[in-house]
């Protein structure tokens, strides 16, 4: 394969950074090559959770751009964080919510592993489910409602914060 002799070459290993401190995984991650990610995920020198200059992870990059197939290769891993949050604060599941990805919010919470932080607040102060609501995304406002009802009994849950929405 094409991608395993680049890989291969001297500079331009799995760890090779664009300016922006990208890495082949972001990459491939942003642009929807599930083959790829794949190839990279099963190599011990890859870094699932690295992070771009702007705090941003192959799985931020992937959620973001909608790639749902991505979105599971990710979630299937043992060492891998879906919480990081960027340097804006923004988790994986807050800038779905945003984007109206509504096919990445159904995976990322029937996916998850019991770890993901739906109530998490980025630096403005806003969760997933208010910026769902900000931008108009019904669906994915019910589902995040529904998912602060199931966790809701939680040992240390933060209550909703969508009463009256």
């Amino acid at each position: 394969m094409m991608v395993e002799r680049l890989l291969a070459m001297p500079g331009v290993g799995p760890a090779a950074k664009t300016s922006g401190g990208g890495t082949p995984l972001h990459i491939a991650a942003l642009n929807g090559h599930a083959n790829i990610v794949k190839l990279l995920l099963s190599r011990s020198d890859v870094d699932p959770n690295s992070k771009t200059d702007r705090g941003d992870t192959p799985f931020y990059c992937a959620s973001s751009a909608g790639h749902e197939g991505i979105v599971k290769l990710f979630l299937n891993l043992d060492n891998f964080d879906p919480n990081i949050a960027n340097n804006h604060g923004r988790t994986a599941l807050s800038f779905a919510a945003d984007c109206g990805h509504i096919e990445i919010v159904v995976v990322m919470l029937l996916l998850e592993r019991g770890d993901s932080e739906i109530n998490a607040r980025d630096l403005s102060g806003a969760t997933p489910l208010e910026l769902a609501v900000q931008y108009g995304h019904i669906g994915i406002v019910g589902l995040l409602k529904a998912a602060q009802t199931q966790h809701s009994g939680s040992a240390g849950a933060e209550p909703s914060t969508s009463v009256g929405y």
